[in-house]
């Protein structure tokens, strides 16, 4: 149909790009694409790939939160949508997993793990 977007052939984190769209720089956690397709057009592209997220738009960008996507359980991710006149559209895509938390046996052990005793001293005042 016109205006709408066409899978491509790149991935991010398991998500297919819009052939519009090529990647322009990726690293661990983080990927950057740009291309001449409008802030809309990719919400609509976006929105029936993610599996969960929480939409929040505007004239000219758009933010999905704590997006999950198929085949990634436990991962959480964040895509920005930014209007750059006059190359199109910026897409940033970045990995947002909490860390997993410490199983930690019990109050006195949390304390530690942060270097203070359950009174909240510190253990090792040589190392502060």
């Amino acid at each position: 149909a016109p205006g709408e977007l066409v899978e491509g052939t790149q991935h991010a984190f398991g998500l297919v790009l819009p052939r519009e769209v090529p990647i322009e720089h990726e690293q661990p956690g983080s990927v950057r694409a740009i291309g001449p397709a409008s802030v809309h057009a990719l919400v609509k592209y976006f929105k029936p790939r993610l599996v969960e997220s929480k939409l929040t738009e505007g004239d000219n960008f758009a933010t999905f939160e704590q997006v999950k996507l198929s085949g990634k359980p436990g991962a959480v991710y964040r895509i920005k949508l930014t209007e750059l006149p006059p190359r199109g559209t910026l897409v940033e895509i970045d990995d947002v997993t909490p860390p997993p938390v410490p199983d930690l046996p019990d109050e006195a052990a949390r304390w530690r793990q942060v270097g203070l005793t359950p009174e909240g001293k510190v253990l090792d005042p040589t190392h502060l």
